[in-house]
């Protein structure tokens, strides 16, 4: 039996996901407000994901999964070539979780938030703004689970400092045993700039 690469597994499910998440909003108008008002008041965050393109064209540590302890995550990713693990999963719980929305929005990070159609990201508020997955340097994911749906928007982070403040405040909700892990994703971000 052939064993499946692990970023076609990652792909794979990831459509799945998406198919689930638009088929159930299919039916359902999204406004921001509701949007935002979820994210701010839900107890259900399934999952946040941090994402970088660029450090993923670099075969470097490019993806973070912060994921409930109920969660089935898949194995990290190991690449042989550089021989550095390339994705990483964290096990959190709900209150570490929802300190991370609350620090998005304190830092204004939640005042756009963007839905996936097809391969682009459409501001939920203003249809005119859209971004490629490659363009911002950081992506930062986050699936709620609401009223038994699945909700998936995302969070584009583009300067150099506002992802390194956050992946601080991060480090420092998540605690010690990933700091190494946070240091590492941040210096790799760092050197994006050069």
């Amino acid at each position: 039996m052939a064993s499946i690469d692990p970023k076609k597994m990652r792909a794979l499910t990831f459509i799945i996901l998406t198919a689930v998440v638009f088929s159930a909003n299919a039916q359902t108008a999204i406004s921001y407000e509701k949007v935002l008002s979820d994210l701010l008041n839900s107890s259900k965050c399934a999952l946040i994901s941090i994402y970088s393109n660029q450090l993923e064209q670099k075969s470097e540590l490019y993806l973070i999964d912060l994921v409930n302890e109920d969660v089935l995550s898949e194995p990290p990713i190991f690449d042989a070539k550089t021989k550095k693990y390339i994705t990483a999963d964290i096990v959190t719980n709900s209150k570490e979780r929802k300190l991370i929305i609350n620090c998005l929005n304190s830092r204004g990070l939640l005042d756009s938030l963007y839905v996936r159609i097809n391969e682009s990201y459409t501001n939920i508020k203003s249809l005119n703004d859209n971004f490629e997955i490659s363009e911002p340097l950081m992506v930062i994911e986050i699936m709620l689970g609401v009223e038994s749906e699945i909700m998936q928007t995302f969070v584009k982070i583009e300067d150099i400092n506002q992802a390194e403040g956050i992946l601080m405040e991060i480090d420092k909700i998540l605690g010690e045993k990933n700091q190494k892990l946070f240091n590492h994703y941040s210096e790799n971000i760092q050197r994006l700039k050069d």
